[in-house]
């Protein structure tokens, strides 16, 4: 059982990171209407289109290492956690906590870091260096993609 979490029921502490977790996504699509009440045209220009663009971009950088290399692994470890830094972590609502979204898929997004610490799970140092890794390995490299088996 993961800490603050029993019958279902938040306590105190976690109710209030459950709170605070929605308080910027919400903050951020209230800016998004205002702004499109306000200026449509520009709203458009300035952030819809960049979204579309950019989210099929941004989609591929971060989910591809959350699986990759694991097919072959047992059902329960066929996911990693990407270990980032904290403001990334936040921006990405701890979903680079992978695994243990698997295995507690119930828990809301603030509470999977108290996850990380009870189950073991294959990790990727980063974004950034588990594509280095995967690209210095199809250049030709003799490496070891580390993060593909489990080892970082």
């Amino acid at each position: 059982m993961i800490q603050g979490v029993q019958y279902g029921y938040l306590t105190k502490v976690t109710r209030r990171q459950a709170l605070a977790g929605f308080a910027v996504p919400a903050a951020e699509v209230a800016a998004l209407m205002a702004w499109v009440a306000v200026n449509p045209v520009q709203a458009l220009v300035g952030a819809l289109v960049p979204l579309l663009i950019f989210s099929p971009i941004f989609g591929y950088f971060t989910a591809l290492p959350e699986h990759f290399g694991l097919a072959a692994n047992h059902f329960e470890h066929r996911t990693r956690n990407i270990l980032t830094s904290r403001p990334l972590q936040y921006l990405l609502w701890n979903f680079n906590l992978h695994a243990v979204h698997h295995r507690n898929p119930h828990l809301h997004f603030s509470l999977l870091p108290v996850g990380l610490e009870k189950i073991p799970t294959p990790a990727a140092n980063g974004y950034v260096r588990f594509h280095a890794d995967v690209l210095s390995q199809l250049i030709g490299r003799k490496t070891v993609v580390a993060e593909a088996l489990g080892l970082r």
